[in-house]
């Protein structure tokens, strides 16, 4: 296989790939070197699994583009297959994925041809061992079809094993030079559940963060656990129950890694990726998984660097929504959430200089979204006491539209009246 410049100063030059993989990147250590800016010191990496090869978005900055289409984290490739990476394009040339070794045994075979004697010996070899080969399957067979099934052993999965005590470790950890950021770091995450019982440890020696806390989880959160590591659809519990490791990929400058292990009774699996991408589908799962766990901790599981890059963000955004509110009620609500979440962002970390100010602008798009909401129910129930059942109604459809979250008490409160309400109306209309 070969991959082929179709732009830049390197047009129409080949280079050929090179199992394990191939680097892409402006850095000059890569396999390829482009020095464009669109292009990251690390962008992309192309290598081979099996038969297979395989391109990886090393988390660019533009990111990768295979035929025209950005890829999530990493994409399969076959013959004619256009690769964007920064401004320039490549193509994919060749079908053939063959090991090479393996033709020049078949091409040994042709040159050095063995006598007729020889030939005829081996012939008579081959076909008594595939005569051998097949009494054993006939046999096998056989005794497939006529040795009673214990019908009490259909597999590892036991009678009740949902029910079981639930496991989850997940141990999340990175250390040495971090290509992407330039900088050195050394951060650990580990996150331990059994039963009811949470418990979380976030490291992070080089920025002084060390949290350790214990919490109880209730029945709905144990449960939500439970469905997103075991599925109730069949073909979703088979696939995260064969999901496999990758091989663990030597690298003297960094070093980083994902395990996760869930196990209820004796049906569960163990995953885990060192110094390499993740496979679309286990990402999609980690993914959901560190989601849900920063809701029930209130941590993100992610690097400092890019929680304080993501919390002055949400605070530049949540503080300009506040300032464009005009007494309106989504500005007041985008400026609350945005505002929200970067405090949860920051938690544990050193406060940045804008804290003061995001702490107090948060309190006060608090304070302003909760008395409209007031005023509302205060009309509501002004129009309900008057009678005017069509104003309350309007009242409690306002409530609900003012509150994106379902959960929101107010929300629920709001949407049980409503229905009482309009119970009333219909038995005073009859």
């Amino acid at each position: 296989m070969k991959l082929k410049y179709l732009s830049g100063s390197e047009t129409n030059k080949d280079i050929e790939l090179t199992p394990p993989f191939i680097s892409i990147g402006r850095e000059k250590d890569n396999d390829i070197v482009l020095s464009e800016e669109a292009c990251s010191r690390y962008h992309a990496k192309i290598e081979k699994e099996g038969n297979v090869w395989i391109v990886n978005d090393l988390e660019s900055s533009n990111g990768v583009l295979l035929n025209d289409r950005k890829i999530e984290a990493s994409a399969p490739l076959t013959a004619n297959d256009e690769i964007k990476v920064g401004d320039t394009l490549f193509k994919l040339i060749g079908d053939d994925l063959t090991d090479e070794k393996t033709i020049d045994l078949q091409q040994n075979d042709v040159i050095k041809p063995k006598t007729k004697t020889k030939t005829k010996n081996k012939n008579a070899l081959r076909l008594t061992l595939v005569l051998a080969l097949i009494i054993l399957l006939v046999g096998v067979f056989a005794l497939v079809i006529l040795i009673p099934k214990d019908e009490t052993a259909k597999g590892p999965p036991v009678d009740g094993w949902r029910e079981k005590e639930l496991e989850i470790i997940y141990h999340k950890s990175a250390a040495g030079f971090d290509p992407r950021l330039q900088k050195y770091v050394m951060n650990d995450f580990q996150l331990n559940i059994r039963g009811n019982s949470l418990k979380y440890v976030i490291s992070d020696p080089m920025n002084g963060i060390k949290i350790n806390k214990k919490l109880e989880l209730d029945k709905e959160q144990v449960h939500e656990f439970r469905t997103l590591l075991f599925p109730d659809d069949a073909n979703k519990l088979r696939t995260l129950l064969s999901m496999k490791s990758k091989p663990a990929r030597e690298n003297a400058n960094f070093h980083y890694q994902k395990t996760l292990f869930f196990r209820s009774g004796n049906v569960g699996n163990t995953i885990e990726f060192i110094n390499e991408p993740l496979r679309p589908d286990v990402f999609e799962l980690i993914s959901e998984l560190e989601t849900y766990i920063n809701e029930i901790t209130g941590t993100i599981v992610e690097a400092p660097e890019v929680r304080y890059k993501k919390a002055n963000t949400a605070y530049l955004t949540g503080l300009a929504a506040y300032k464009s509110r005009n007494g309106d009620y989504p500005n007041l609500y985008a400026a609350k959430k945005d505002l929200k979440y970067a405090v949860k962002l920051l938690d544990g970390l050193k406060a940045p200089d804008y804290y003061p100010i995001l702490v107090e602008t948060l309190e006060l798009a608090s304070k302003a979204y909760e008395k409209k909401i007031k005023d509302l129910w205060d009309d509501f129930v002004v129009n309900k006491m008057n009678g005017d059942f069509v104003d309350a109604m309007e009242n409690l459809e306002e409530i609900m539209q003012r509150i994106p979250d379902e959960k929101n008490s107010n929300y629920t409160n709001a949407f049980k009246h409503k229905n009482a309400l309009a119970r009333k109306m219909n038995r005073k209309r009859k």
